[in-house]
């Protein structure tokens, strides 16, 4: 830690990776705990104060500003979350992530001398040249007293929440819910599988494999491809003419008493006397028209 002035000691301090759902459940950032003590001996505590927090590099280039209004310290205590301030003075709006990537150069950043003063030949960071740490600096004023500090930022081992695994984010995911849960899908699936040919109802409880056939109505889309094996309760008639396929030219009726493929005969003898004879002569023998001239 090093600082601007000599009015304060930093007893403890905490640099934190947290998740949204920690910060305040809407932001993703870096928390920042301390606790400050006068030369007095007292622990301050003030109401409402104005607080700058930078990140830097290790040549002390400025990959994000942040001002925070409003902040409340209580016996000494300060807590802050970077990455849910104003972006302000020299911030060159780089996102929280971009901010800790070390796999490439970061330009047109505004760098800084020892003093604090602006570096204008120095305009990037290259994180291959160094070790890649950052350093947060935070600066207040204290009853008229500045107070600047910067504080190391290594990483750590901390049981939050990823922000994406190899490079899929939570949307990616299956979001479990009342009716989606592990056990669920994989009764389901275990239900599919279970039988060939067979279909997949809930039973109220559960999912159960069964088979479609003879349990209710069926879909149109399923009678297309029903083989007749699998039809139950069926007209008697059907049934009769169920297992029968025939040969192109032939037709079905009643053969001795069944129905049967047979081939097309002719029209038998027709036996009712009101049918005229010429009705029952051969096909082109029927009725013939002379023609009658009258003069």
């Amino acid at each position: 830690m090093s600082s601007g002035t000599s009015f304060f000691v930093i007893l403890f301090t905490s640099l934190l990776f947290l998740p949204g759902s920690v910060l305040a459940q809407t932001h993703k950032g870096i928390s920042f705990q301390g606790v400050i003590k006068l030369p007095s001996g007292e622990y301050p505590s003030r109401a409402g104060m104005a607080v700058n927090a930078r990140i830097l590099s290790p040549n002390d280039c400025i990959l994000r500003e942040e001002q925070f209004g409003g902040v409340n310290i209580s016996n000494g205590y300060i807590n802050l979350a970077v990455g849910t301030g104003a972006t302000v003075g020299h911030d060159p709006g780089l996102s929280l992530k971009k901010v800790m990537d070390n796999s490439s150069s970061m330009t047109g950043l505004t760098c800084l001398n020892v003093d604090g003063s602006v570096n204008g030949s120095v305009t990037s960071f290259d994180p291959s040249t160094t070790n890649g740490a950052r350093k947060l600096r935070v600066s207040l004023v204290i009853d008229s007293l500045p107070i600047v500090a910067d504080f190391n930022m290594r990483s750590m081992a901390f049981a939050v929440n990823a922000e994406s695994l190899e490079g899929k984010t939570k949307t990616d995911f299956i979001q479990t819910s009342t009716n989606i849960t592990q056990s669920r899908l994989e009764n389901l699936l275990n239900a599919m599988m279970s039988t060939s040919g067979n279909s997949v109802k809930w039973d109220g409880s559960s999912f159960v494999s069964y088979d479609p056939v003879g349990v209710g109505s069926i879909p149109e889309s399923a009678i297309v491809s029903l083989p007749y094996n699998k039809l139950t309760s069926v007209p008697s008639p059907l049934s009769e003419i169920g297992g029968l396929t025939c040969a192109n030219g032939k037709i079905l009726k009643k053969v001795s008493g069944a129905w049967a493929c047979a081939d097309e005969s002719g029209v038998g003898v027709e036996s009712d006397p009101t049918v005229q004879t010429f009705a029952k002569n051969a096909p082109g023998l029927g009725l013939k028209f002379r023609e009658v001239i009258y003069k």
